[in-house]
């Protein structure tokens, strides 16, 4: 990592007005938080807005910076402990987003990588509508369809599961892990414990519990 620190300094002290570089600067931090300990992603992302911004300072009208500022505060939001430093990571995420697809109206991905963030939330008819506004611009992009079909199906598919046998415990784990993305926290709450009553040693459970609670307000559970 640090030999390439270096070169991306040297470089931008050689042209500090290219916008390329300081694109190719964020996106060498983003890969560097993505590959780091939950500690050191703040420090990280931090440099990776400031990276970002200075490129879309330098071409506002360049959409994929505000897609990149974009993707940075959602990815920022997901390894943060705080739920009022989630929301406002993610309301940065909408906001760029926002920028982004007036910008550019016609890339399908804007709209699509959108509907993402809003089913991060549990906001499933926000994301909906992001889904159908892509589809209105391009109805024959496979992974609007993709996304579309792809949490419902699971929802729909693993509930099918424990009806015909409620002793299957990778349907409950899903089944948790969607409610939780959902915002359904209680009901994730209830899957995670029948994976307990059917594993109770299950490790990975028990950190789902806790990410649940924590996400509750409800720290001392």
């Amino acid at each position: 990592w640090e030999p390439a620190a270096r070169h991306f300094g040297e470089a931008l002290r050689l042209a500090p007005e290219q916008e390329h570089y300081h694109l190719m600067l964020g996106r060498f931090y983003f890969h560097r938080a993505g590959a780091s300990r939950d500690r050191e992603k703040d420090a990280l992302y931090s440099r990776v807005e400031k990276a970002m911004s200075r490129a879309h300072e330098l071409n506002p009208l360049n959409t994929d910076h505000l897609a990149n500022l974009a993707l940075l505060y959602w990815k920022w939001a997901e390894s943060v402990s705080s739920d009022a430093q989630r929301q406002g990571k993610l309301e940065q995420a909408h906001h760029f987003y926002d920028l982004a697809v007036k910008n550019s109206p016609r890339r399908v991905v804007l709209y699509n990588n959108w509907a993402r963030v809003y089913l991060y939330q549990g906001a499933i008819e926000k994301a909906h509508e992001k889904i159908e506004a892509s589809l209105a611009v391009d109805d024959r992009f496979a992974d609007t369809y993709l996304l579309q079909g792809d949490e419902r199906a699971s929802l729909e598919a693993n509930l099918k599961a424990v009806e015909i046998n409620p002793g299957l415990v990778g349907p409950h784990s899903l089944l948790g892990l969607i409610y939780y993305r959902w915002g359904k926290f209680h009901e994730a709450l209830e899957e995670n414990y029948k994976v307990l009553e059917l594993q109770p040693d299950n490790v990975a459970t028990y950190r789902n519990l806790a990410l649940i609670y924590e996400r509750m307000g409800r720290p001392e559970d």
